[in-house]
């Protein structure tokens, strides 16, 4: 893993997450990988992600995590301060780590690197669909191609699994 394919996501704080007197300090790291490694931490999180009615949701086997979609920043700090409790992290990092996906999908589009070196534009799509809340039958082929043209260029055909024109092959420009 290269490491343009980390980032850190966020430091995180609080006067009121103390640990033996000590106060907590949280860094969130983020990446982007075809699949799921076997890891030697204890405290790396691995999640399939699906966004339905207004809510992401986070699976790794029998858990589950739903996290809305729509509070911003401020508005979950209110919620929690009006709950008085502590601060939780998980929904929230892992809220901000789509809000941050979201925002890159048209510059930056690093979550691309799940699909491997090369993707097709259905893939593309596919990936997408969850942080744009639609499905990917939504998203135009050829309007997203136009729009997203600058980000990512052709380099061949992938094999060719059924009727029709084999699809076209993409990688990153970045």
């Amino acid at each position: 893993m290269s490491p343009k394919n980390i980032e850190q996501l966020e430091t995180l704080t609080n006067p009121k997450r103390v640990v033996d007197g000590k106060r907590l300090v949280t860094m969130v790291y983020m990446t982007y990988l075809p699949e799921f490694p076997e890891m030697m931490t204890s405290t790396l999180e691995l999640f399939t992600l699906e966004n339905l009615n207004s809510h992401y949701y986070f699976t790794k086997g029998e858990k589950q995590l739903a996290v809305a979609t729509v509070d911003t920043e401020a508005e979950y700090y209110q919620k929690r301060l009006r709950k008085n409790k502590f601060y939780q992290v998980n929904d929230y990092v892992l809220k901000k780590a789509c809000l941050r996906i979201r925002h890159s999908l048209d510059t930056q589009p690093d979550i691309l690197r799940i699909l491997g070196e090369a993707f097709t534009l259905r893939e593309a799509r596919s990936l997408y669909a969850p942080f744009l809340g639609v499905s990917f039958h939504e998203i135009d082929n050829s309007n997203f191609k136009k729009t997203h043209q600058r980000l990512f260029r052709e380099i061949g055909k992938a094999n060719k699994r059924g009727p029709g024109r084999p699809a076209s092959l993409y990688r990153l420009r970045f």
